[in-house]
């Protein structure tokens, strides 16, 4: 989806009849999900219809219904399969960055940026709606951000033992303050030319230089 479709359904995948889905009707999924991606790069989650993804996908409401209750679920569904964490990010997030601080800090807002922009559209949808209070989109907000968030925490404590930072701030609440920034620069990324002065290049050497200081380099 966006740029590039989100990875291969896998596991037990059963439609809301219960009935197992086989490569048929999996690609069928694929279709609306990333119709539905496709769409809400114009249209928000409230506005866009049922009717809209099937027919952008090549089938019917009926067929829609048979995965999914609606578009918000159909949603729910696709950030099962956009992670923007993964293993190396979250070596990056957790690493001692002293010996290199600056390189580090780069790499890691360089790679969060990059998976970010992978499934912007879904992320910035999730986010709305979170911030607008749906619970749904609250849970699966938390589950995608908590391994990073973990992950930073250890650096974070790593920078407390060093007396880097002041060891009276949570370890949690200073890596949720670093992924917070990292979330609204990856959300303004391709849009900062359009907000004025300033390019992205600039925005993301500022939110290295912020995750330094944050941590204490």
């Amino acid at each position: 989806m966006d740029s590039a479709q989100t990875e291969t359904l896998e596991g037990d995948v059963r439609n809301l009849n219960g009935q197992r889905i086989g490569p048929k009707g999996q690609r069928t999924m694929r279709k609306l999900i990333d119709a539905a991606a496709q769409l809400l790069e114009s249209t928000g989650l409230r506005d866009l219809s049922v009717a809209e993804v099937a027919r952008s996908a090549g089938t019917s409401p009926a067929t829609f219904y048979v995965y999914f209750e609606g578009v918000p679920e159909l949603v729910l569904e696709a950030l099962k399969t956009a992670p923007h964490c993964d293993d190396e990010l979250l070596r990056l997030a957790s690493d001692d960055w002293s010996a290199d601080p600056t390189r580090f800090a780069e790499e890691f807002v360089d790679l969060y940026i990059a998976r970010w922009q992978r499934h912007r559209t879904l992320y910035r949808v999730r986010n709305l709606a979170s911030e607008e209070g749906d619970k749904r989109f609250v849970d699966a907000r938390s589950t995608a951000a908590r391994p990073v968030l973990d992950a930073l925490s250890r650096n974070v404590a790593h920078s407390k033992s060093c007396k880097r930072i002041d060891t009276k701030v949570s370890d949690f609440a200073v890596a949720a303050a670093i992924v917070m920034m990292l979330e609204r620069v990856s959300a303004l990324y391709r849009i900062m030319p359009e907000m004025g002065d300033g390019n992205a290049g600039e925005l993301r050497d500022a939110a290295v230089f912020a995750a330094l200081q944050i941590l204490g380099y």
